[in-house]
């Protein structure tokens, strides 16, 4: 019990992960800028414990600058910021979360009918520790995840400047806890999932978006991004 308390804990503290992706449709001609806030809820389960499954809810901060290494492919960085400190009563279990990335996003500048289409893959990592103090004993307690998402989908411009996308997407998240004397691994328990989401282009460089996601995955986040 006292394992999955932590655990639980530790799930509130995740900063922001991949499922944030953004318009994925989206051309960019030389570099792209972003800064989002996702809330998100997942469900777990054990990889040692079969059956044993909790959900939580994380939050916080993805940074992101895209470069465009053509006219169709563009390749990210993303940094995940220290976002995701709790502090729970009668617990000490109080980490700081922080970690990075990198992706790959294919958005030709072409149309397909009326709609433009796009796809990524997005690997996202982080880590944290919180000293819990026995006495004269200093106790380490750590986190570590990997989550990998890869994404399609399409967008459509109903009128100027006002985008609409939606897509498909697959998630592995994996998760790692260890607390002195036990290490526990967990996973997502359903990696398929769907995003949509609508942005918005004021003088063609500043781009102010809100998007969702369902299925694996339940998320609500904005965005604030600058094209340069």
């Amino acid at each position: 019990m006292r394992r999955l308390l932590l655990i639980g804990v530790f799930a509130a503290a995740v900063p922001l992960r991949a499922a944030w992706t953004g318009d994925i449709t989206q051309s960019v001609e030389k570099g792209y800028v972003d800064i989002g806030y996702q809330t998100a809820t997942r469900s777990v389960k054990s990889n040692s414990k079969p059956g044993s499954t909790f959900d939580f809810k994380d939050r916080g901060l993805v940074l992101e600058n895209r470069t465009a290494l053509n006219p169709v492919v563009q390749f990210a960085l993303r940094a995940l910021p220290f976002t995701g400190r709790i502090n729970q009563e009668n617990n000490s279990f109080n980490p700081h979360m922080a970690g990075g990335g990198a992706g790959l996003y294919l958005a030709p500048p072409e149309t397909l009918g009326p709609v433009h289409l796009g796809a990524a893959a997005i690997w996202d990592g982080a880590g944290g520790i919180s000293r819990r103090d026995n006495g004269s004993e200093k106790r380490y307690d750590r986190v570590f995840t990997s989550e990998t998402t890869l994404a399609a989908g399409a967008s459509y411009e109903p009128i100027e400047f006002l985008r609409v996308y939606a897509g498909g997407e697959y998630v592995s998240f994996r998760m790692r806890l260890a607390v002195p004397g036990s290490k526990t691994n967990w996973r997502q328990d359903s990696p398929w999932g769907g995003f949509a989401g609508i942005s918005f282009t004021s003088n063609q460089a500043w781009v102010v978006g809100g998007e969702f996601h369902f299925g694996g995955e339940r998320s609500l986040g904005a965005s604030l991004g600058y094209k340069y």
